[in-house]
């Protein structure tokens, strides 16, 4: 047990909690615009280097399959003019350039060699470590070639400075390739680039666009898991503090004991319903069991008869959400069969085979949602759900039992 003071409460409640907050609304809100996209349902990641490389060197170059000769390029230098990564006496300059991948081992290289300027993109978006001398050795082949540069791009995922270099020769400048900020090259290049294609050409070209449609949301997607990480960033510096991680972790065990605090109000709440009875399942069902003891939470009433079938239902009471499981105990029907017998009995209903359990399992969840958007209204709809339950098959057994078909 931990001991948690007052004081630590609040302090640790006054903690600046509102960026963490505001990141996590950020990843909340671009998850959901990425939910349905081929990028998002992969299970690859797409942080390979060369992938990304094979793109930004196929949109800039000018000669590429996609038509546009030096648009995309054109787009990219304004680009790092406006975000002070070359001198704007550059423009026309590298907006005529060429553009190789992997010639003399970098990534991408911008150069027009008749002006003799280039830049340098080293691509670290899988955040390898630098070779070593590896960007000396870039900065020394343009120079081998007498061509001066502009600039020595250093791509990270999210513009994290991680290069080794160190020198008042080649100045390095750090990019992001996704992040939530407007330079980085997905906000700042390429989502201009995919707002501006319509409007440039005057035409629809599904091809180009679905290209960098499908690229942008790549990296959104790969964004959202950026600001997962931010958020989780900014939750451990703020429990970096032994008291106030001591609170935190107080807090988590005493957010478990919520379903066993529900599992109380149902009993009372029930009891109340039935007259204060204590076996307000009988006759339906002869006893009510605890499931085990590592799951306290856990009801069992056993066993209901129905046309010669002996049926267990189990309430389980959870956090945030209360689950119905209703079943054939020898598991002698599936649950398609289960949920005509629940229809005979309640009518049409929302049950369903349980997922990952016995064929026969059959349930139904009520969780919190837009509509029962707090505690007490899930008790409510628990309470008046198990209501049902037990007075429709009370009603069934005690008609039985006057009819002596028990």
């Amino acid at each position: 047990m931990y001991d948690i003071k007052e004081s630590d409460l609040e302090q640790f409640f006054s903690l600046n909690w509102d960026l963490y907050k505001e990141k996590l609304k950020e990843q909340i809100s671009l998850e959901e615009k990425l939910s349905f996209n081929i990028i998002s349902v992969s299970t690859y990641t797409g942080h390979l280097e060369n992938y990304h490389s094979d793109i930004w060197g196929f949109l800039l170059d000018n000669k590429a399959a996609h038509n546009k000769g030096d648009f995309f390029l054109s787009l990219f230098i304004d680009y790092l003019v406006e975000n002070k990564k070359i001198n704007s006496k550059y423009v026309e300059t590298l907006k005529k350039a060429e553009v190789h991948r992997e010639k003399g081992r970098i990534d991408i290289l911008i150069v027009n060699k008749e002006e003799q300027i280039c830049v340098i993109i080293e691509n670290k978006i899988n955040n390898a470590e630098d070779q070593v001398d590896q960007l000396k050795r870039y900065n020394q082949y343009a120079l081998n070639n007498k061509w001066e540069v502009a600039a020595l791009l250093y791509v990270t995922a999210t513009g994290d400075w991680s290069t080794s270099i160190q020198d008042d020769v080649t100045i390095v400048h750090s990019l992001a390739a996704y992040n939530n900020e407007n330079d980085s090259l997905l906000k700042g290049w390429l989502l201009k680039c995919k707002t501006t294609l319509q409007l440039a050409f005057n035409e629809v070209n599904e091809d180009a666009f679905s290209f960098i449609h499908q690229y942008c949301s790549l990296l959104k997607h790969l964004t959202s898991k950026t600001l997962s990480n931010m958020s989780i960033e900014i939750l451990y510096k703020n429990l970096q503090d032994k008291n106030n991680l001591q609170t935190a972790l107080y807090l988590e065990s005493e957010l478990k004991n919520i379903s066993l605090h529900r599992l109380n109000l149902f009993l009372i709440k029930i009891q109340k319903v039935f007259d204060n009875k204590v076996n307000y399942f009988q006759p339906a069902f002869d006893s009510k069991k605890t499931f085990d003891k590592q799951h306290p939470n856990y009801m069992s009433f056993q066993f209901f008869k129905y046309n010669g079938l002996k049926f267990q239902l189990d309430i389980n009471l959870f956090h945030f959400k209360t689950r119905f499981n209703f079943y054939n105990s020898d598991n002698k029907i599936d649950s398609s069969a289960v949920k005509v017998v629940l229809n005979e009995l309640i009518g049409e209903n929302n049950f369903e085979r349980l997922e990952g359990s016995n064929p026969g399992h059959t349930a139904y969840v009520i969780a919190l949602s837009n509509e029962i958007d707090s505690l007490a209204l899930l008790e409510d709809a628990t309470l008046a759900f198990a209501e049902l339950l037990f007075k429709s098959m009370n009603n069934y057994t005690e008609k039985l039992r006057e009819a002596n078909l028990l």
